[in-house]
């Protein structure tokens, strides 16, 4: 799933909270410049405190 951010702030909170949780993004190699980095997560506990942490930052959850 892509992950939308409302701004820059939210973003870098993102994947400074993504890498506490999962470490590096998953998939160094982009085949485009712009494409966003990929995290794998492990564990149901995992996707839970994703959600949790962007119902924090008030951003919805994708359809």
């Amino acid at each position: 799933m892509i992950l939308p951010w409302r701004h820059e702030a939210e973003f870098k909170d993102g994947v400074a909270f993504l890498r506490g949780l999962v470490g590096e993004p998953a998939g160094q190699t982009k085949r485009y410049p712009d494409q966003p980095d990929s995290y794998y997560l492990e564990t149901e506990d995992q996707f839970v405190a994703l959600m949790e942490f962007r119902r924090v930052q008030g951003v919805k959850r994708p359809d």
